[in-house]
Order: structure tokens, then sequence, then C-alpha cells
């Protein structure tokens, strides 16, 4: 698969574009493979929990407005 420029990356206004190595361009490959991580419930030690358990999509990634993260 051909590398994505770095200026097909989205990024929402207020942040800035992440670095990106000219040695390790992003690929529709590498951003398949972090959504997919990103619910991946086997990375927990008892494999229930995924990144996106606590971390909402909804709210920037963040984890849901919490003063302490769970």
């Amino acid at each position: 698969m051909p590398p994505l420029p770095q200026n097909s990356l989205i990024v929402p206004a207020g942040f800035p574009m992440p670095p990106v190595p000219a040695d390790n361009p992003i690929t529709p490959a590498k951003v398949e493979l972090g959504r997919d991580l990103f619910y991946e419930t086997q990375l927990s030690v008892n494999n229930t929990k995924s990144c996106s358990s606590c971390h909402s999509l909804t709210a920037s990634f963040s984890d849901r407005g919490n003063a302490v993260s769970l």
C-alpha cells in the first residue's frame, strides 16, 4: 500500500500536526492497525478492557471528563 501524504492526515482544529518521520510514513495499514488495537481487549490483563473502554472517541479520546483516570 502506498504511504499517505502527511497532509492527508485529518487533525482537528487547534491540534498541531504530529511529526511523521520520513522513514516511517503514515499508511492506511498503520491507521487500521491503530484503530484495531484501540478496541482490542486482549491487550488487557484479564482480556476485558480496551483503550476505548475509558477513552471516548466522542470526548476527543479523553477519559470522559474524569478528574482522575480510572
